[in-house]
């Protein structure tokens, strides 16, 4: 237990110092959520992008062997693009 309290302690002491020049815990929270949507955002459009490649990837495929794989690129790049539409969706951003 007294690591437990040397360590409250010790993030108690750091935060008074902090809060000293402005920083607030809150600001820290909304920072990482206003950081993680400006992510998901990015991610989206790059995610469409990457499955739109891999659609044309698939129209230029000239070997039979390699249908199955760029057919698999599609679907790969769809699910992701799919799960970050999820999470925008979820936290009500606009796209």
């Amino acid at each position: 237990m007294e690591g437990h309290t040397a360590a409250r302690m010790a993030k108690d002491g750091m935060r008074a110092i902090l809060s000293r020049f402005g920083w607030k815990a809150e600001d820290s929270a909304a920072n990482a959520e206003k950081r993680e949507n400006e992510w998901i955002l990015t991610s989206l459009n790059l995610a469409k992008r990457e499955w739109e490649a891999a659609e044309n990837r698939f129209n230029e495929v000239t070997v039979p062997e390699l249908l199955d794989a760029a057919a698999y690129q599609i679907m790969a790049e769809k699910s992701k693009y799919e799960y970050l539409v999820k999470r925008a969706k979820e936290r009500n951003l606009h796209f």
